[in-house]
């Protein structure tokens, strides 16, 4: 037997688990998945339905596959938050201002990933925005509306601009802003309170709050989908399809293997 967290012996049979030992071959007669024990816990039997638990590596060949693939999924939603902004900061039409954003977004998450990796929880995800603060976010950024026209200063000449030459203002109010809600998480998780918040927070608390950055986010999402109705309609069919009914439809793909079969 080997203890929880330690490596198990070549071949091992079984584990030790919180006192108890249970089969861990991964492997049962004629290359088979062995089958779980009666008393197996359930979590004991979705670990070896993983093909990567969260103690193992998959190789570099691997886990460059699979890295790339992830950054394919953030990529849409971490390149969507500055563009979703720049309307409340009053830089919609200013192109070199959302690029800097962008650009900003794209370095600061790839700083969380690092920090996560080696000195967090070590998950293998990476670390993205945050869609939960953009109600707060258009809150604070109404106070003070956007106007029609700006004027700056080009050459001693004032010149006419469709954006607000002062946003970095608004960008320092906004970050203030999300300091204080970070150091108010941190102080949160540091000293154990989010375990008594989750006896008072249950999931109609989780409901109301992300239906309200669904709602937030409701004209934003109308006014970039009636630039074309027709790729946007489309989208939203193919991500019920494939979510909803093509999810459990085996599609064969060409693998190659270097392992040599076996018989």
């Amino acid at each position: 037997n080997a203890e929880y967290g330690e490596e198990p012996p070549v071949n091992g049979e079984y584990v030790k688990v919180m006192g108890e030992s249970y089969s861990m071959k991964e492997n049962g007669e004629n290359g088979h998945a062995a089958k779980p024990k009666e008393d197996e816990p359930e979590y004991m039997t979705i670990r070896k339905q993983l093909k990567y638990p969260v103690d193992k590596n998959p190789g570099w060949v691997g886990a460059f596959i699979l890295g790339f693939q992830q950054y394919l999924i953030m990529f849409g939603p971490t390149f969507a938050i500055p563009v979703i902004l720049a309307p409340s900061l009053c830089i919609d039409q200013n192109v070199v201002a959302k690029g800097q954003l962008l650009n900003t977004m794209f370095v600061m998450c790839g700083i969380a990933t690092m920090l996560q990796i080696f000195f967090g929880t070590r998950l293998p995800i990476i670390q993205s925005g945050s869609y939960i603060y953009f109600a707060v976010a258009a809150g604070i950024m109404s106070k003070t509306p956007c106007e029609d026209e700006y004027f700056m200063e080009v050459d001693g000449v004032n010149k006419s601009v469709n954006y607000d030459p002062n946003w970095h203002k608004r960008m320092a109010e906004l970050q203030g802003n999300l300091m204080v809600a970070s150091l108010t998480q941190i102080i949160l998780g540091g000293f154990g309170f989010v375990g008594l918040l989750l006896k008072v927070i249950g999931p109609i608390t989780i409901t109301v709050l992300i239906a309200l950055i669904g709602l937030c986010l409701t004209g934003v999402a109308a006014g970039s989908a009636s630039q074309n109705w027709s790729i946007s309609l489309g989208m939203v069919f193919l991500i019920t399809l494939f979510s909803e009914y093509l999810k459990n439809v085996p599609v064969p793909l060409p693998v190659v293997s270097f392992k040599t079969s076996r018989g």
